[in-house]
Parts: structure tokens; C-alpha cells; sequence
């Protein structure tokens, strides 16, 4: 069992003791007790339930938040081809609360991207589970030996290298910076928006006064490879600060486009580590828990890096 996955048990032990002794404790939403599953299960989601546990035997149970996931999930459109950046962040957003939202009782053989890529095939062979079990296993076992990669939640295989991960730096760099740019220098009024331009989005009076801007800029400096931002970035970052994340009605395409004009209203010093679903998920995670404690965002940094880890493979 890897220190990982032991760090995501400590979190989670630390919770159900809250419920003993009464200290507060990070949201889980793999608690039955905070979050109790429905007494009557759902057709569909018992099927999913079945077959879960057999592909994955280290899962122990399931919450009120796994039914409710699984059924945002199912309100996904497995066959789209082309999506946008924020369809691909809520779908993966949507895998990981699924996934994270039941317990385990030791560290599943697969990472994270690998249970989230084995439930979509399921969802497409399955019809979203409305197929009987035997018919489902099936053209589940049909689907994997067709090999096919029509349906993978970001139109990319598994061997997907930095490079693809990356691309929308190189996109970004080439089709909107460098464009925005030559405009800039020549004085003329640019078609292309950039939020990362320090002249159209001049640095606020009083940025010295934002102690919650600073701490962020300061961790994802670090972490991002990240040189400059702009006024641009407070904004959205004013505005995204406010937003109650845990509440699910709020995880909206609204805001996770936001999330994604925070990313690329940032310059960076080479080419980031992550994409920027990744990057998001880093970022709401950080708002959520300093929403949700009161605390600063160093403070929630802190806090996270002690409780949680939170990286792309979370289970390894």
C-alpha cells in the first residue's frame, strides 16, 4: 500500500473520529453517516454497484455521494466526440467524485485516470447501465477487444504523453499569446483576447492588500512554473474565491470556465507539468477547503498537503 493511498486512509479516519469526539473534520463524501445511501437503489445503480465490485474487489461500500455522482455522471453525453475544455473537466470532475466518493480497503491495482477509463467503457458497452448483466458483460467484453477509442473522456489513448497533456500550453502559446502580442507592439486593437497581457490587464492598485491573491499567486508560482499574472487573473480569482464549490449546484460550466480562463490568464516560464483539468482540480480543491474552514489560502494548503494529497494517480 502505497503512502498515498495511506495518507487518503489517514483522511478518512480522521473524519469518522470527528463524528466520536466532535472536532471538525474535512468533508468526506464517502461517509454513510454524513451522507446515507438511498434505502431503495436504483436499478441502474445496483447493476453499477454489482459490476463494480467485481472488476475492483478492494471497494467496501458505497454512499448517499457515490448515488448521487453516478447519477450526474449518467446525464453525460459518453458520445460526444468533439467537447470542449470545461465538458472534459466536469466529466472528470464528475469520475473522480464518483471514484473518491466510496472506500477501500486496501490501494486498488489502478490508478485513478485507469478507474475512470474502465468506468466510461462500462457506461457506453451498458447503455448507462439500463442493459441486463449478462447482455452488458457482454458488449462490455466485446467493446475492449474492438480497441476502440471513440468514447475515451478526452479523445486521447492511454499512452498519451506530455505533449498531448500539455497541448493547450502549446495552443495557447501559439494561436492567442504570440497573435495578441504582435498586435500589442504594433499599437493596433487586437481580435484576440488575451487575458494573460499585462497591458490590457493592467496589475490593480492595492494588490498588496489581497493577502489571499498573494498566497495563491506564491503557491502556484511554484508549483505552476508560472512568471507573471495580470489584472485579469485577480478578477477571476476574486470571483471564483467567492463561490461556494462544495455546494454542487454551483460546479457549473460557468465556473469551471472560469477555472480555465484562470489558468491561461497566466504566463509561465516553460511549458506547465499538467493539463488543465489537472491544474483546475488543484486549484478548486484549494478554494473549497478555505471556503468551507474560513481559513486563508495558506492556511488551506497547508491544511490539504497534511490531510489529502491530491495527485493525478491518487490511488498509487
Amino acid at each position: 500500500m502505497s503512502d498515498k493511498y495511506e495518507k487518503w486512509r489517514e483522511r478518512i479516519e480522521k473524519h469518522d473520529l470527528s463524528h466520536t469526539t466532535g472536532c471538525q473534520a474535512q468533508v468526506d463524501s464517502s461517509c454513510v453517516i454524513c451522507y446515507r445511501p438511498a434505502e431503495i437503489m436504483k436499478k441502474e445503480f445496483r447493476r453499477f454497484w454489482k459490476w463494480y465490485r467485481e472488476e475492483i474487489p478492494e471497494v467496501t461500500s458505497y454512499s448517499g455521494k457515490t448515488e448521487e455522482s453516478f447519477e450526474e455522471l449518467m446525464d453525460e453525453n459518453f458520445h460526444a466526440v468533439d467537447r470542449t475544455g470545461t465538458e472534459k473537466a466536469r466529466m472528470k470532475k464528475r469520475l473522480v467524485w464518483l471514484i473518491t466518493s466510496m472506500r477501500y480497503e486496501r490501494s486498488p491495482d489502478k490508478t485513478l485516470s485507469e478507474l475512470g477509463e474502465l468506468i466510461c467503457q462500462m457506461v457506453v458497452a451498458s447503455e448507462k447501465f439500463t442493459k441486463k448483466r449478462k447482455e452488458a458483460r457482454n458488449l462490455y467484453e466485446e467493446y475492449l477487444s474492438s480497441e476502440s477509442e471513440g468514447y475515451s473522456t478526452d479523445g486521447s489513448n492511454r499512452e498519451q504523453d506530455d505533449s498531448e497533456r500539455t497541448r493547450w500550453y502549446e495552443e495557447t502559446l501559439t494561436k492567442v499569446i504570440m497573435k495578441h502580442n504582435l498586435d500589442c507592439e504594433l499599437g493596433i486593437e487586437s481580435k484576440t483576447r488575451d487575458g494573460s497581457c499585462q497591458r490590457c490587464f493592467p496589475i490593480p492598485e492595492g494588490i498588496s492588500n489581497n493577502n489571499d491573491f498573494l498566497e495563491f499567486w506564491e503557491w502556484y508560482r511554484k508549483t505552476m512554473d508560472a512568471e507573471l499574472f495580470t489584472g485579469e487573473t485577480v478578477r477571476i480569482f476574486n470571483g471564483l474565491k467567492a463561490v461556494q464549490f462544495r455546494n454542487r449546484t454551483d460546479i457549473n460550466e460557468e465556473n469551471f470556465a472560469e477555472l480555465t480562463l484562470l489558468v491561461l490568464s497566466m504566463r509561465y516560464s516553460k511549458k506547465p507539468k499538467y493539463d488543465i483539468w489537472e491544474i483546475s482540480l488543484e486549484i478548486l480543491e484549494i478554494l473549497s477547503v478555505s471556503r468551507e474552514f474560513g481559513i486563508g489560502i495558506k492556511k488551506a494548503i497547508e491544511r490539504i498537503r497534511k490531510e489529502k494529497e491530491i495527485p493525478e494517480d491518487h490511488f498509487r
